[in-house]
């Protein structure tokens, strides 16, 4: 489930080369995210992402490292805040 105003980049967009050898220093990486996982409004999701399958990931998060099944990451950069957690669309209110 994927709210809105989530980005998602694979790359930095411009690269940038180490002068002496000329090798790309910023590489894209994939991103990989599992199955059943929320995330919230304003998330960015960076290279090399990994979110694990039923994360939760909360509004405004910045997320560049991988994220372990069943948690739940918020902040910039993301943090995990608890683990052993399961969510659900059904009873909303």
């Amino acid at each position: 489930m994927i709210s809105n105003n989530v980005t998602i980049r694979t790359s930095d967009s411009h690269p940038y080369f180490d002068i002496q050898s000329g090798t790309r220093l910023n590489i894209p990486q994939n991103i990989n995210i599992g199955n059943h996982v929320w995330i919230a409004p304003n998330t960015k999701i960076m290279k090399g992402a990994i979110i694990k399958d039923g994360a939760i990931i909360g509004s405004d998060t910045t997320i560049s490292k991988e994220i372990p099944t069943n948690s739940l990451a918020i902040g910039r950069p993301a943090k995990i805040i608890r683990t052993n957690i399961r969510w659900s669309r059904e009873a909303l209110f």
